[in-house]
């Protein structure tokens, strides 16, 4: 009994197998109605190509931006990449330590490189005007220290 259960089973793997080995037929396409969901910033799809909304970061990529995360951190660089859920990929990216006029440490840049922001801690991106950003020595500068994201 044994010999002729393995034979059986022999036998439907071997059919399983060359069903598995033919070549891959293509499917033909599906017809679909028009999105209902755009993506947010889709820096690698043909979307992108279309004219951008007015909440996309698509306007933004390549040029220099400055980021608030929820930390409180002050984050500038040049905007490579986004996605749908606002994670960015900046390089050239400085963080920017603004002191508060009574601390005795001076303000501060940071220099990090490549850097990636995951979505959740974006608060803020703004275009960075390049002539007014590299008249201000950012090492002089004091301020008050912005406060980080409350959730309650």
């Amino acid at each position: 009994m044994h010999g002729l259960e393995n034979d059986q089973t022999f036998s439907r793997l071997s059919r399983q197998t060359s069903i598995a080995q033919q070549p891959y037929e293509k499917a033909p396409p599906v017809e679909r109605g028009p999105a209902v969901l755009k993506p947010f910033c889709s820096c690698r799809t043909p979307a992108a190509t279309a004219k951008p909304s007015a909440m996309s970061l698509q306007n933004y990529v390549n040029k220099k931006v400055l980021v608030l995360t929820s930390d409180s951190r002050t984050l500038v660089g040049m905007l490579l990449s986004c996605d749908q859920m606002t994670n960015l990929v900046l390089s050239q990216t400085t963080e920017r330590i603004i002191r508060p006029p009574d601390d005795p440490e001076p303000s501060s840049e940071v220099p990090h490189g490549l850097y990636l922001i995951r979505g959740d801690n974006v608060v803020v991106v703004g275009l960075v005007d390049e002539e007014l950003d590299d008249s201000i020595n950012w090492l002089a500068v004091r301020g008050a220290v912005v406060g980080g994201v409350k959730h309650s």
